[in-house]
């Protein structure tokens, strides 16, 4: 049988598994980490949880590969509406407006949010800051 992608974003709690997303983090920068402590308890479907690990996972490998931030923050927070992250770096920056091939990771974020009922957004300027911004809605408000 085929290794499962789905079991390392499910092996551990929510929150312990983004806290284990930015512990890996490579970049040389400083990534801090913030948490609703009812994390744990907010109603998400499988594929959510997974889609938002796999998210912070690419916005963090960009920040890493492309922005040469110092501090890049990552944000969660559950709501009676979703969840909603937020990913901030003090890097180079881009503009979001150019069409380039080099997004795909970006183009392949917003289809997952997108798939799931949910909202994604990126803010950006040449010389920074950037942030990836999105929202899942919780089950019942699919």
């Amino acid at each position: 049988m085929a290794p499962s992608h789905r079991s390392s974003a499910l092996a551990l709690p929510f929150g312990a598994t983004l806290e284990a997303v930015v512990d890996a983090y490579s970049g040389s920068g400083d990534v801090t980490l913030s948490l609703p402590a009812d994390l744990d308890h907010h109603s998400l479907t499988d594929s959510q949880r997974i889609a938002a690990v796999r998210i912070v996972q690419s916005a963090l490998a960009n920040v890493a590969q492309h922005s040469g931030a110092r501090i890049t923050s990552v944000s969660v927070r559950s709501t009676d509406e979703g969840l909603e992250c937020q990913i901030s770096d003090d890097g180079n920056g881009f503009d979001v407006d150019l069409d380039n091939e080099d997004r795909l990771g970006l183009s392949g974020m917003r289809s997952r949010v997108e798939m799931l009922g949910g909202a994604f957004h990126i803010t950006s300027i040449p010389g920074g800051p950037t942030t990836v911004a999105f929202r899942l809605p919780t089950p019942r408000n699919l």
